[in-house]
């Protein structure tokens, strides 16, 4: 795909007529590329359509992701993201530590990136061949929240496939929805949020603002976009200034000081790559994920190591030191004052650490009660408590998948990038680019995980919550690089001997659908009560459980697409998606 082909897409205007004749522009650019017969409507990819890299980093992204998801199916849910358990030793600490700083978030950042390729060759496909995309995508993307929905009622509580379906339907407003749309969706939703029971909403409001943002950075050449974040930046710095000049707050004026930093430097990155219309998606995908973390690891760092770690003895002694200073020259009714006025400051600061402490005692029961019901449901043998309580949860929740899509988007945006500058079609190309990539990232990803080990490995409410904080913002932060480094490695290796080995990983791949759900089919049959009841498996255990998993998964993957053209759940999925039903059995050549 040739790189004017993106910048059409990108620029697609408000109007319906002026979107259609964009679509129209682009299906021209990437005919002239690769003449196709047109035809009226979107079919299944064939076999031999399909990019094998692809395929077999799906693969291995889903041998990542259930080595991280299967200590769920033994520990409650509600304690996701709370680091390593606590009294682990030997074997099952290795595991979990290896996991925890190898593993985690480093595949579900990577099956993102793959989601977003699969958008771009799906949306390739369509404007090659002159058919219909946005109401085929539009059922791709319901069914695929249908799915979710019934992973999480009846399978587990983990899921990862709603949050997926928000951040495809935010990037087919990005690419393709008029900006006006997404401004008065935003309003509506947060219109719709202030009803009592209906705060939910305000994470939708939050969909529609970013969409529109990002869609005025893609799709114009006026500089929308970093000029507005040039303006926050500009007040917020001279907020700051005012906070040093007229308060005594000098932590909150440090804190809007280095989100002013953070606005500039994202305002030049987003100058620096509007010139280059082929990159934005890539560009923007990548830039806004480390900005985020980047500017919440400062502030947080911050945090951690001057505004938690004053010493009250030593502020005490420094205060009645002056106080003693200003009695001792006469100035009594001063030294007075200043007492006074210090009390009340202290009362203040005081009250607020003790509001804070009874909500985070609060939060902590209800977590704790929580996890105590889930517990007990999942040692129980009533499969039928165990769906309601879930369901249940998920309506009152579901706002925290949406959350997720802010971050997914940018990975999102990554993949469908590089597949739309043409990297993953030919990546031998580009390998002097993968090798570096590979060689940078992983080292910086490892190192930025280990480093938060040194913070905190596990969370212990009330004793290391900073602490904890930052460590798990870092973890996030490291990601991005190692994710975007096992994927280079990966596409390395397979222009390597090893390639007939990861092969094996494509049947495995191509039934990532099927073989995600019957990961957690398989773990709740077994290790809940109304199964097999083995909860509480040993962490070591676990790996070589995930590992047994895998390899049969693997097996029949291969015996079923060698009858089979697409697996089960991904025949479903496309009898949806182009609302006919595929041919799927594979007919022996006579």
């Amino acid at each position: 795909m040739q790189s004017d082909g993106l910048s059409v897409a990108m620029e697609v205007s408000e109007s319906p007529s002026q979107q259609k004749q964009t679509e129209q522009n682009l299906t021209e650019a990437v005919t002239e590329v690769q003449p196709v017969q047109q035809t009226s409507r979107m079919a299944p990819i064939a076999s031999n359509e399909r990019i094998e890299v692809l395929d077999v980093i799906r693969g291995f992204a889903l041998i990542g992701i259930f080595l991280m998801n299967i200590e769920f199916f033994n520990r409650s849910t509600s304690e996701m993201g709370e680091g390593i358990p606590h009294g682990l030793t030997g074997l099952n600490w290795l595991a979990a530590f290896g996991i925890q700083y190898f593993v985690t978030g480093k595949f579900w950042t990577m099956f993102s990136v793959l989601f977003g390729m699969g958008f771009a060759v799906m949306l390739t496909r369509a404007q090659t061949r002159g058919s219909d995309f946005i109401k085929p995508y539009i059922r791709r993307v319901a069914a695929l929240a249908g799915f979710g929905i019934l992973h999480t009622v009846f399978l587990w509580p983990g899921d990862i496939l709603f949050s997926y379906a928000a951040t495809a339907s935010m990037l087919l407003l990005i690419l393709f929805a008029p900006v006006s749309l997404c401004i008065v969706g935003a309003v509506l939703s947060g219109v719709l949020a202030l009803v009592p029971g209906m705060g939910n909403f305000y994470s939708i409001a939050i969909v529609f603002s970013l969409a529109g943002l990002i869609a005025l950075y893609l799709r114009n050449d006026e500089g929308i976009l970093h000029g507005f974040c040039e303006l926050i930046a500009s007040l917020s710095l001279l907020f700051s200034i005012a906070m040093v000049a007229f308060t005594a707050k000098k932590d909150v004026a440090l804190i809007t000081f280095l989100f002013a930093v953070f606005c500039f430097a994202l305002s030049y990155a987003l100058k620096y790559f509007h010139r280059k219309p082929e990159q934005k998606p890539l560009a923007f995908g990548v830039i806004y994920y480390l900005s985020i973390f980047i500017f919440l690891v400062t502030a947080l760092g911050y945090k951690y190591a001057v505004v938690n770690q004053v010493n009250p003895v030593a502020a005490h002694v420094q205060q009645k030191s002056q106080t003693e200073h200003k009695e001792a020259v006469g100035d009594a009714a001063s030294a007075k004052a200043v007492t006074s006025a210090q009390e009340a400051e202290d009362k203040k600061k005081s009250e607020k650490a003790a509001e804070k402490e009874r909500k985070r005692i609060e939060e902590n029961a209800e977590k704790e009660q929580k996890s105590a019901e889930e517990l007990r449901l999942v040692q129980n043998n009533s499969f039928v408590d165990l769906a309601k309580f879930r369901a249940k949860t998920f309506a009152q929740d579901y706002d925290g998948n949406i959350v997720m899509s802010f971050f997914a988007i940018a990975l999102f945006l990554i993949g469908f990038g590089l597949v739309r500058l043409g990297i993953m079609e030919n990546t031998r190309a580009y390998l002097p680019q993968f090798r570096k990539i590979a060689w940078t990232c992983i080292p910086i990803g490892w190192g930025i995980g280990l480093a938060s080990a040194y913070l905190a490995t596990e969370y212990l409410p009330g004793k290391n919550d900073e602490a904890f904080e930052l460590a798990l913002f870092m973890q996030m932060l490291s990601y991005l690089p190692a994710c975007i480094g096992y994927l280079s490695l990966l596409v390395c290796l397979m222009h390597t001997r090893c390639a007939k080995y990861l092969r094996q990983l494509a049947p495995y791949g191509r039934m990532a659908l099927t073989n995600y759900l019957g990961q957690s089919l398989i773990a709740s049959t077994v290790f809940y009560g109304y199964g097999l009841g083995w909860y509480g498996m040993e962490r070591a255990k676990q790996v070589v459980f995930v590992f047994a998993v895998v390899l049969l998964q693997i097996a029949f993957s291969h015996w079923w697409l060698a009858r089979f053209r697409y697996g089960p759940m991904e025949w479903v999925w496309r009898a949806i998606t182009y609302w006919t039903l595929p041919e799927n059995r594979i007919t022996p050549a006579r």
